[in-house]
């Protein structure tokens, strides 16, 4: 039996090389070489007036990617929360990028809410002229 030493590229492939007394394989393995699996990681969400614009990563291997969106009412978060991985944010576009996880990951998102304007049409208040507003 062969040793297995792998090593991953940033294109998240790995490449493996088996070792044995006679042989050293490098990139193509043998048929009865070693076949290397990579660890699959689940990606889950908490988001507050936050979306995923276009495609939504449930899983990764190496490494992910996908944009954050704010929903009507909310602005993008100046900082989100990532566990399990290596990550960047860009509070201007939404962009986030994962890479290196190490257990399964959760991203916590949480939108800041903009001011709402409220109109009220108290001209129909027959009270008003007697006892000034009420609401």
């Amino acid at each position: 039996m062969a040793d297995v030493i792998y090593k991953a590229r940033e294109s998240g492939t790995y490449t493996a090389v088996a070792v044995d007394t006679d042989n050293i394989y490098t990139d193509s393995l043998p048929t009865q070489g070693v076949v290397v699996t990579l660890p699959s990681y689940a990606i889950s969400y908490v988001l507050l007036g936050i979306g995923v614009d276009g495609d939504c990563p449930t899983e990764i291997e190496s490494t992910a990617s996908f944009k954050l969106k704010a929903r009507s009412g909310y602005l993008l978060p100046e900082t989100i929360s990532v566990t399990n991985v290596d990550f960047t944010y860009d509070n201007q576009t939404g962009d986030v990028s994962l890479a290196s996880p190490t257990a399964d990951i959760v991203v916590t998102a949480i939108g800041i809410q903009t001011a709402r304007t409220v109109k009220l049409d108290i001209s129909n208040n027959k009270r008003k002229k007697k006892y000034g507003f009420f609401l």
